[in-house]
């Protein structure tokens, strides 16, 4: 197993290394009752798993340069196409963003109508984000980190002094 997430209380969402399966698994206090659904819609191997922090929304990224938004009830699927393979993925706190990171550059989705809102050469791909209502912060792969107006999706400061980031 390489991820488990929690969805909702009973619901569970698990992905394996080296698969392109997404399983999930429902009523999982209730063993006779267990429901296991897999979401194979991925041509590679998934990467990172996210669930919405409204529980609506479940993203999962490939190496096959896609990002799946999976509606929770229905499984139904969305495709967010990247240029290369996709390592990270995370959701605004109020669900309404959607960041993926692929080979050093990171892109900003609106979760709702799947545009692309804004994207962002030399991030450090491998390496968490911090991401509030307000403001994304990231590190780039010059050693530096960045801050990022949520709301207007521009750069507004780049910290390069005294920031040491390892992997």
């Amino acid at each position: 197993i390489r991820q488990i997430k929690l969805i909702d209380k009973d619901k569970i969402g698990i992905f394996y290394y080296n698969k392109s399966i997404l399983t999930i698994v429902e009523n999982v206090i209730d063993f006779p009752n267990r429901k296991t659904t897999d979401l194979n819609k991925h041509k590679g191997t998934i990467n990172c798993f996210d669930v919405s922090k409204n529980k609506k929304i479940m993203a999962t990224g490939s190496d096959d340069k896609t990002v799946l938004l999976w509606n929770t009830l229905d499984y139904t699927s969305n495709v967010l196409k990247h240029e290369f393979e996709v390592n990270y993925l995370s959701f605004s706190t109020d669900s309404s963003l959607t960041v993926s990171v692929s080979k050093n550059s990171l892109n900003l989705w609106s979760t709702e109508n799947l545009n692309l809102l804004k994207s962002f050469p030399n991030i450090a791909s491998t390496i968490g984000i911090s991401l509030t209502n307000s403001i994304l912060l990231i590190p780039t792969t010059k050693n530096s980190l960045i801050l990022i107006d949520i709301s207007s999706y521009n750069i507004i400061d780049e910290k390069t002094e005294d920031v040491t980031i390892e992997c």
